[in-house]
């Protein structure tokens, strides 16, 4: 197993590849299921009883090349080491111990932030809010990060450059990270409303985005929100197609026509989000980007009235919708 002297090897090796306290913090004692019992005793020591008890042991021959690393840190440097520093692999060791602990603080505080700042998403992505992260310390942010992406300090670092900007970045295995607006979300694969309906009246159901959007008629007008709008039946061209956003995409409003881009950009929605945004167009073109937009329509309502709305398919999961 692993001993004293393995440890403080690996210390050195970690800090000279510029590793961060995760890995200069060395081997631990326990982890999981492993159990390394020889970790608190040296190499010396151990050998030093196996010839008193007159124990055989092989060496390794491979151990004394010092083209690898280890052995010129173990054959040339340790030995110098030794000379001048004496039983310098313990105090070196018990160094790493500390800073064990210390790092395991540092991740209870980095788990912490992390539940504090987790939105409301999709089951196999996570959503972080922005200005939580900005606002705690940057050495905690530093370990959420590392904690959820598994990935060394350089590639957290340039992304914590971007908490103050907007952009993405990619990890190992193909985890992404895009900062958008207010939110930090990490992904494997992009999203995007796939499934169209068309219809006059009837049910769309959207099961990307866990929503139904529903199209039927009212003989009674009631109050436009974000998630139902009304329509005179005279200022609509049935049947509606309701569908994902595409390039060059307007929405009519009393102050003229205004591009999809930019409407989401004033209405602060992330970059992922606009492209799971069902928008409902009939023969005069876009009618509703739901939950965000009504068009204008010049002609005055008049009944029996279009009713459009959006609601959960299942109201404990998640939808588009929450923020």
């Amino acid at each position: 197993g692993h001993t004293l002297s393995d440890n403080a090897e690996t210390v050195f090796l970690n800090l000279l590849r510029g590793s961060d306290l995760t890995g200069i913090s060395g081997i631990r004692p326990r982890r999981g299921k492993i159990i390394r019992p020889l970790v608190t005793i040296s190499r010396e020591e151990i050998l030093n009883y196996l010839d008193a008890n007159r124990i055989p042991y092989r060496v390794d021959r491979t151990n004394l090349d010092i083209m690898y690393n280890r052995n010129f840190l173990r054959n040339r440097v340790f030995a110098l080491l030794k000379e001048r520093f004496g039983d310098f692999e313990r105090r070196v060791s018990e160094a790493s111990f500390l800073l064990q602990e210390e790092a395991d603080f540092l991740k209870s505080l980095a788990r912490e932030l992390v539940e504090r700042a987790k939105k409301a998403s999709f089951p196999d992505e996570i959503l972080l809010d922005r200005e939580i992260l900005k606002e705690a310390e940057p050495v905690v942010v530093r370990w959420a990060l590392h904690e959820l992406t598994g990935s060394g300090h350089r590639p957290i670092k340039d992304l914590i450059k971007l908490l103050d900007k907007e952009g993405r970045i990619s990890f190992t295995e193909g985890l992404k990270a895009e900062i958008s607006m207010g939110e930090v979300r990490f992904y494997r694969n992009e999203k995007a409303l796939e499934k169209t309906c068309k219809l006059e009246i009837g049910v769309c159901e959207l099961p990307e985005i866990n929503t139904l959007l529903t199209i039927e008629k009212a003989q009674k007008r009631g109050k436009n929100t974000l998630f139902t709008v009304y329509f005179g039946s005279n200022q609509v061209e049935p049947p509606f197609l309701v569908r994902r956003r595409k390039k060059g995409d307007r929405i009519r409003t009393k102050a003229g026509t205004k591009k999809l881009k930019d409407l989401f950009i004033d209405r602060k929605v992330p970059r992922w989000r606009r492209d799971l945004i069902p928008v409902v167009e009939d023969g005069k073109g876009i009618i509703w980007v739901a939950g965000i937009q009504k068009a204008w329509r010049p002609d005055r309502e008049k009944g029996p009235y279009i009713k459009m709305e959006v609601r959960k398919n299942d109201p404990r999961a998640f939808w588009i919708y929450d923020i």
